[in-house]
């Protein structure tokens, strides 16, 4: 992916940890997210990107759940 060049390797990593421990919000609409259950879009968690960790992001639609 392109954006993890510019990231710094511990918000990288900080977003891998993101993914392994969610919070229960966190589970429970990924739950709903996952396997392109919404709309056939496809969802990733824990997204480095321009800086920021996204916690759900759709490259398809260009949509940042936060």
């Amino acid at each position: 992916m392109g954006f993890r060049r510019r990231m710094p390797r511990w918000k990288i990593e900080k977003a891998k940890r993101g993914r392994e421990n969610p919070t229960l919000a966190e589970s429970r609409l990924w739950a709903v997210l996952r396997e392109r259950q919404v709309c056939g879009a496809r969802f990733r968690r824990q997204c480095p990107m321009l800086g920021y960790i996204a916690d759900f992001w759709c490259p398809q639609h260009r949509l940042v759940i936060e």
